[in-house]
């Protein structure tokens, strides 16, 4: 028995001995030093391209709003908001429309304003001369986004349905527009498109000119531009972030990154 246990023992230590060696320490700190050496290069690029397709962006924002904006802030705004010209509320005073405004960051807003007898409306839908339709979430009353007021005994209802707010799965700051944006954007000729107030005392058609349509879309596609190069904004700064910090590694362990 001992003899079979010793060639057991011997048989185990050849088997070992010939097995492949891993990785020496040089070997091992050669390879993180060109993971540092590679990923700056990876960086490098990202950098790059991101400030090519933001300077490409800029000209395309430029496009859509010149002469079709109104650029408006308030004192107590803290972004800007770019509002489609004909669509501020100066100048449908008494009326039941709908409309929008995209602030600096892309953030989208689709309003239904009515204006008449008490209504207490929460949610919109707009429907295609097709058939088909879209429809948004349903605002609470009082919420921050839909709200009644009265100016010289004439009621008024705001209710505001939001693209571009979306961050995961947080249902607070999750999109309320229930795609009537983009659905608003592939019907931009559908001359038959209106819109009707939902969840009041009745349900209000709103009609929807081609004036109306075509700022409609103008917003949805500015938010798209915007939102867009706020993103290439933000991977830009986070590379530049990653290639200092590579660089100074790199420089500190001596290593040639050419």
């Amino acid at each position: 028995m001992k003899k079979i246990a010793y060639l057991c023992l011997v048989a185990l230590c050849m088997s070992c001995s010939s097995g492949e060696k891993g990785p020496t320490v040089e070997e091992r700190r050669a390879a993180q030093n060109q993971k540092y050496i590679d990923q700056l290069a990876v960086e490098e690029n990202t950098l790059h391209v991101t400030d090519s397709l933001i300077q490409a962006i800029i000209p395309r924002i430029n496009e859509v709003t010149a002469g079709n904006f109104d650029y408006v802030k308030s004192e107590y705004d803290d972004l800007g908001r770019f509002v489609p010209k004909g669509m501020g509320l100066e100048d449908n005073v008494q009326r039941t429309y709908i409309h929008c405004a995209v602030d600096e960051y892309g953030q989208t807003q689709l309003i239904s304003t009515y204006c008449g007898s008490k209504l207490e409306h929460t949610q919109l839908r707009i429907t295609a001369g097709d058939g088909t339709s879209a429809t948004t979430s349903a605002i609470d009353y009082n919420d921050g986004s839909n709200y009644r007021y009265t100016i010289d005994g004439t009621n008024y209802e705001s209710v505001t349905y939001v693209l571009g707010r979306k961050t995961g799965s947080d249902q607070v700051n999750a999109d309320t527009d229930g795609g009537v944006f983009s659905f608003i954007a592939m019907h931009a000729d559908d001359t038959k498109l209106y819109g009707i107030l939902l969840g009041g005392k009745k349900e209000v058609i709103v009609n929807i000119s081609a004036k109306e349509r075509a700022g409609l879309v103008a917003c949805y596609e500015l938010g798209v531009l915007l939102r867009d190069k706020l993103r290439l904004e933000q991977e830009n700064k986070t590379s530049s972030g990653k290639i200092q910090y590579l660089q100074e590694v790199i420089a500190q362990k001596g290593l040639n990154n050419k």
